[in-house]
């Protein structure tokens, strides 16, 4: 499970995921050329199935506060346009995913 904060020209926002090879991951989301990636986060579990439980519990948390994914489909051109928060949340995301790490 990861998290990650991406800035694309001034335009900056957090994505909530998780994927067996994160920069895999991040290969397919068809980002902007000149977007910067940056993994604040990434959680390792011994199961798919104990990845997707933790990464839904905080997507149902924080599912409010969500990005449009009309508006992110823009930045993610191919996929993981659904799972995006505003920047402001960094704080908030980053305790849950303290808090309920696995380790």
């Amino acid at each position: 499970v990861y998290l990650l904060r991406i800035r694309a020209g001034s335009f900056e926002w957090l994505k909530l995921g998780y994927a067996k090879t994160v920069n895999e991951r991040i290969n397919d989301y068809g980002l902007p050329e000149e977007a910067k990636v940056v993994k604040l986060y990434n959680l390792v579990f011994h199961t798919g199935r104990q990845a997707q439980k933790f990464e839904m519990a905080i997507h149902k948390k924080y599912k409010a506060k969500r990005l449009s994914p009309m508006k992110m489909k823009k930045f993610h051109v191919l996929s993981g346009y659904e799972e995006c928060y505003p920047i402001d949340l960094m704080g908030k995301l980053s305790t849950a995913m303290k808090k309920l790490s696995p380790l």
